[in-house]
Formats: C-alpha cells, structure tokens, sequence
C-alpha cells in the first residue's frame, strides 16, 4: 500500500519510500527512511496521476485535502495473489457466482453428448449469454448510484452500462455462429472495461477473470462444435 501526502498547491513534497514484501495479496507497503523522491505538485501532474489511476495503475483514489491511493497493478496480477484475492471474496458472491457459470459449461458439455439437440443448445447457449453480458453492464449503472461511489452517474459510466446490453440483443438477432462470437467479444471488452475501472474491491477482478475465462470458453467451445456438427 503506498501513501502519497500531496499538498494541494505548489509546493514540493518529499515521500520516503521503502519497498517490503507483504504477507497479504502481495501489496506494496511503503516505510519511511530509505528513498526520497521529489514530486512537483501541479494540476498537470494532477491529471496524469488521475489518468493513471483509470488505466488500472493505482487499485483505489481517494479525493480530499490528501490524496490516497493504493498502488495495485491490476493488469499484472501473479499467480499467487490471483488466487488469494479469489478466496477472500464473499462466500456469496463466490457461490453465486461460480453456480452461474454451471450454465456456460453445462451447454458446452452438451453440445458434445447431445448433438441432435444441437440447436436447442446453441440457443439456449446464445440467450444466457446475452443475459449475463447484459448483468456486466447494469453492475456499472448500480454502483454510480451508490452514495459516495468513485464512479459517477455521468454520461461515460451510464453510457457504457447499456453498451453491453445492446451487444446481448444484437447477438440474439443474429445466427448462432457470428452470434457466439459477438457474445465472446463482449464478454472480453466488458473484463476489460471491470479491470480498468479502479473502484470495485480486489477480490472482484479475480473473480470476474475467472468466470469470463469459463464463460467465453463455454461460448466458443459451442461455438466449434455447432460449426463442425
């Protein structure tokens, strides 16, 4: 975790700054005593401190006299903090959300037992993935409203929450192959858009990876099988 105490006009301030491994979720715990570092606090440097922070550099911003930020590079996720971020998550979110991936898997390991239902099973395939794409998006509408959210109910969040819905829609009007693969594409760009948004907890970029890696690759493993069927 890093704390950066930055006056609000003018002046330089000096961080100590030491790096220590941590026990917990591989975060970076900042000491005094070892490495100053001088930052020019300016509105530019204001900026492209916030601007990083949406591209995923710092995990959380706080606004106020003094900012806090907790440096965590969401893109470069290890194994092993990966997978203890995946187990802290709530229980529920957890069994719910692993249960609604049943779904995904279940269809794909049809498609393969049950081949004279094949069409059946693509789309029911097609349509669950359309609701749960339509879900990624609605969650950026519901956290906007929440009180005190880092995310705002602006034009860009509220925007995009309805984005993923009319790529659902637009994948159920379609046949099922380019539709399948408008529904994998979907689901990747909504992952991309959760992990460059700095405001969920850690835990739910874990999960959200996990769970678009089977979802995607129910979809696409249906998607082979219908093409060769």
């Amino acid at each position: 975790m890093a704390v950066l105490h930055t006056l609000r006009r003018g002046k330089a301030v000096h961080v100590n700054m030491l790096f220590r491994p941590s026990l917990f979720r591989n975060a970076i715990f900042w000491n005094s005593s070892c490495i100053t570092q001088q930052i020019m606090h300016h509105d530019s440097e204001k900026k492209n401190m916030c601007r990083k922070a949406k591209s995923g550099l710092f995990g959380e911003i706080y606004e106020g006299p003094y900012h806090l930020l907790h440096i965590r590079p969401m893109s470069s996720q290890s194994q092993g903090s990966f997978l203890t971020d995946l187990k802290s998550s709530p229980s529920p979110a957890l069994f719910l959300g692993f249960f609604g991936a049943v779904p995904f898997t279940g269809l794909a390991g049809m498609s393969i037992f049950l081949p004279e239902h094949m069409e059946l099973i693509a789309h029911a395939q097609q349509a669950y993935g359309a609701c749960i794409l339509s879900f990624l998006g609605a969650i950026h509408w519901g956290y906007a409203l929440a009180k005190n959210s880092g995310l705002k109910p602006d034009w860009s969040t509220l925007g995009y929450s309805v984005t993923p819905s009319l790529i659902a829609w637009t994948a159920l009007l379609v046949n099922p192959l380019p539709g399948f693969v408008t529904l994998c594409v979907g689901l990747a760009v909504a992952l991309s858009k959760d992990l460059k948004t700095p405001y969920f907890p850690v835990w739910y970029y874990s999960l959200r990876k996990a769970l678009t890696t089977l979802a995607v690759g129910s979809v696409a493993f249906t998607a082979a099988v219908f093409y060769f069927h």
